[in-house]
């Protein structure tokens, strides 16, 4: 049984912190990031649906450390190579890092730029505080109480 004694107290200390000062970059430095993401990502797609689609523009990304391996999340937009004035489609990719090989386990086109609506994260706990846009209809991991596929 432990004894207290009133002789002696415990005190916290309060050390008044410093805000962290927030990383910003340019626009120019967030595609170059997600540039060779997206890169992979649309040649996946390309190789498993028979498409020819070309990168237009790099988006948004998102990273998460799991126990088990390093998740991104990223949206960018592509068009058509094979059709005359193919529209902007936008992208959403999920890739994963093990051991320093990266493989794309998800890219899903989300429709035409100009018509597309904002979903935001749909439920993506790994990307509450990004700018990813995430596919309506799940398909991705989404975090949460343990590692799972929101399908």
């Amino acid at each position: 049984m432990a004894v207290i004694s009133n002789s002696k107290s415990l005190r916290s200390t309060m050390r008044k912190t410093e805000p962290k000062e927030e990383r910003t970059c340019t626009t120019k430095e967030l595609h170059d990031l997600v540039r060779p993401y997206a890169m992979d990502a649309i040649s996946f797609y390309n190789e498993i649906t028979g498409t020819k689609y070309e990168l237009v523009e790099p988006g948004y990304i998102a990273h998460a450390l799991l126990s088990k391996c390093l998740v991104r999340h990223l949206d960018f937009t592509a068009k058509k190579t094979d059709v005359d004035d193919a529209p902007e489609e936008i992208f959403f990719a999920e890739l994963t890092t093990i051991n320093k090989v990266r493989c794309v386990k998800v890219c899903k086109c989300m429709g035409q730029k100009n018509q597309f609506q904002v979903y935001k994260n749909n439920g993506c706990r790994y990307c509450m505080n990004y700018n990813v846009q995430h596919p309506r209809d799940g398909g991705f991991m989404a975090g949460g109480a343990g590692l799972f596929r929101d399908e």
